[in-house]
């Protein structure tokens, strides 16, 4: 009667540890599926060997898009990392994230058109395509 018990405990241990996020830096905080107020998606993969991670918007009204983006800087230990969004038509756009330590939240601020932009996004969950 122990064994099965023991051997349900370790899967329910294996299928927990597979399923937390990576949360010791901030570009590792970002990877997973975000929300805003107004409703668009967006999803960010994990950044790959190539320093390349995918990046999907998706809006309210479904308009789905594919793009990548590039960590140009971050402090391990802080909350802000500065990505670059590379646009399937060849436009780039720097933005920074303040992602609180706890992975909730997600501050964006970029500049379109001469001005600043400043969203709030809050975290959904560890999807990284829709």
């Amino acid at each position: 009667m122990r064994m099965p018990i023991l051997a349900l405990a370790l899967v329910a241990l294996i299928l927990t540890s597979c399923s937390q996020r990576d949360m010791d830096s901030p570009a590792d905080r970002l990877v997973g599926h975000w929300s805003t107020e107004s409703g668009d998606d967006l999803y960010y993969s994990k950044v790959k060997t190539d320093g390349i991670g995918s990046y999907i918007p998706v809006g309210p009204d479904g308009n789905t898009a594919r793009h990548k983006y590039k960590v140009v800087s971050q402090i391990p230990a802080g909350e802000r990392v500065i990505v670059q969004l590379l646009f399937s038509n060849g436009d780039k756009r720097q933005e920074e994230y303040m992602l609180g330590k706890d992975g909730k939240e997600l501050v964006s601020t970029t500049e379109i058109l001469g001005t600043e932009i400043t969203s709030k996004l809050k975290y959904v969950d560890g999807k990284i395509e829709p």
